[in-house]
């Protein structure tokens, strides 16, 4: 949980600054009408009012996440839930995706069967998912508090609001497997307790006692953290969590 360095943080501020550059010329050498969303979605609107048989046998519902998939993962560029915990409901892409296909004189019981009713989830489950198994692979330090929190609030926000994303999502348990494996690693790695005599633990001027208060403390915050996936609002995806890191035997 410590704050980076300012030689670090100026780095980091430098590398982004150049990747935001040539993000904004990555679509330079595109038309309006196939690189800003909106425009997106009122061409598939047309074809699918205009002739809803043709959108429906060229499978476009399957397709849908993969054509928005460059448009979000370019707006999430820089996103990260280990730092802002923050619903995909405050991204500019979640609300504007939100009302494909939505007409004012359309039946609930016409849109409940509509398979571009879950056009959001399924983008949430095949473009934001995959993302943070890398994030979580890369960035997510178990040992940090605001990581895990921010983690599993941000997860269970949006298996809460996603009905596609549940124990049976393929990038699910990929993420939760990248959590484990993290903490595994953490344990493995990071977390060792010494175990000194007495006389040693008791010795004046000695380093000992100091040692061991640092590696023990170490040791019961990440069991802390561990803790946190348990007691969030994840329910059964926590405890498959929590379960798998305990019948490994790690704890």
């Amino acid at each position: 949980d410590d704050e980076l360095p300012s030689k670090d943080s100026a780095q980091l501020t430098s590398l982004k600054q150049d990747v935001e550059g040539q993000a904004r010329i990555a679509m330079e050498d595109v038309v309006e009408e196939f690189s800003v969303m909106s425009n997106v979605i009122e061409r598939l609107q047309s074809w699918r009012r205009e002739d809803e048989e043709s959108y429906k046998s060229a499978y476009v519902s399957l397709c849908l996440p993969k054509i928005f998939s460059p448009l979000i993962r370019l707006e999430m560029l820089f996103w990260s839930p280990l730092e802002d915990s923050s619903p995909m409901s405050g991204t500019e892409w979640f609300p504007t995706l939100a009302t494909f296909s939505l007409l004012a004189e359309d039946k609930f019981q016409e849109w409940e069967v509509d398979p571009d009713r879950n056009l959001v989830s399924s983008c949430c489950e095949k473009v934001i998912l995959p993302r943070l198994v890398n994030i979580v692979k890369s960035s997510y330090d178990p040992l940090s508090t605001s990581h895990t929190t921010n983690l599993a609030t941000f997860l269970a926000k949006l298996i809460s609001d996603c009905p596609t994303i549940s124990m049976k999502s393929k990038q699910l348990r990929e993420l939760l497997s990248a959590v484990v494996e993290n903490i595994k690693d953490c344990l493995d790695n990071d977390v060792y307790i010494p175990m000194y005599t007495k006389h040693q633990m008791e010795a004046p001027g000695n380093l000992h006692s100091s040692f061991f208060n640092r590696q023990f403390w170490t040791a019961f915050k990440l069991y802390k953290n561990v803790i946190l996936w348990a007691v969030s609002d994840l329910s059964m995806t926590s405890a498959v969590v929590v379960n798998h890191i305990l019948i490994s035997g790690h704890i």
